[in-house]
């Protein structure tokens, strides 16, 4: 049977997505195993283009076209993009390279470990292909350059007035699930939203590196410790009210509690989230039973990672 590969086109940049779940920006298979290349387009219309297979199929947004090719001989062959996509247009080229079934064996297994440890701001960068637009020496591209980025004051343009905000994690996390709202003075309103393409994890990573902070490689998934502590049985991340209030846009919230037989109003800080875990009969959310179990049982670092999971649960 044939291996199959997934295939984006974004402005300007090739992404692989391989069976095992992980992405590159260069294709490999092995020699002599018949390749389908599952093809479409994250923005405009590309067209994938591999002279050396006779191949050329547009990749068209919102739309799965398919091609297929047997590769016999071993080596490093091109790929471009073939219908004129912008600026970058000539820069969008790749490598399929075909290797032996032992070199695509141990591709996969690095593949596979790089995929489940810490990464470094530039590999998770050119991961989810931000370099293909952004420097990191300061070199002006097609984007503005990440080298010192943050808390740097930057102008930008929101709702066609010039205004200066300083990069912090939220803006710079808004840069990446919503770039429009806020462009970069001197550049265009090209990039894409990565909202359906990051992982919160992922995110939470690069803003943390950005920020200069510390990252563990055995840094605690706070979705993870939701799943296994039960949360999602009693609340929901989109808004949904079920046996208890959303974790969507819980954090910073202003909420009617009951303390002590009395109604009290308060704001969602991150000291309430921790007292509502390990103290949750303290503070009753307004029109809720109290119901939920303590949960002094987690370590400091699942409750922090479970703290800071909840504060941007649902963020968009």
């Amino acid at each position: 049977s044939a291996l199959n590969i997934n295939v984006e086109a974004r402005m300007w940049s090739w992404k692989f997505t391989y069976p095992q779940g992980f992405s590159a920006d260069e294709l490999y298979v092995p020699v002599d195993k018949p390749v389908k290349l599952n093809i479409t387009s994250k923005d405009v219309i590309h067209s994938f283009y591999a002279p050396a297979y006779r191949i050329k199929v547009d990749a068209v947004p919102g739309m799965n076209t398919y091609t297929w090719f047997n590769p016999s001989k071993k080596g490093v062959f091109d790929v471009y993009c073939a219908e004129y996509c912008g600026v970058g247009h000539s820069n969008m080229m790749s490598k399929i390279h075909v290797v032996s079934s032992e070199e695509y064996k141990k591709f996969i297994n690095k593949r596979i470990s790089e995929k489940e440890s810490a990464a470094t701001l530039p590999q998770l960068l050119k991961k989810h292909n931000c370099t293909d637009c952004h420097s990191l020496d300061g070199t002006v591209l097609v984007g503005p350059t990440l080298k010192d980025i943050y808390k740097k004051e930057v102008t930008v343009i929101e709702n066609g007035k010039e205004k200066t905000v300083t990069a912090d994690k939220d803006y710079l996390r808004e840069s990446i699930l919503n770039p429009s709202k806020k462009v970069v003075k001197g550049f265009d309103a090209i990039m894409s939203s990565y909202k359906n393409d990051i992982t919160e994890k992922d995110l939470e990573m690069m803003l943390s590196l950005f920020a200069g902070e510390k990252i563990s490689e055995s840094k605690i998934d706070g979705k993870k410790v939701a799943e296994d502590s039960g949360c999602f049985g009693c609340h929901s991340t989109d808004g949904t009210v079920t046996v208890g209030p959303s974790f969507k846009g819980m954090y910073k919230s202003k909420e009617t509690v009951i303390r002590n037989g009395k109604k009290i109003e308060i704001i969602v800080d991150e000291q309430y989230l921790r007292d509502s875990i390990q103290q949750p009969g303290k503070d009753i959310a307004a029109g809720f039973d109290p119901m939920m179990p303590s949960y002094n049982n987690l370590s400091k670092e699942e409750l922090d990672a479970l703290v800071e999971y909840i504060k941007n649960a649902g963020k968009k």
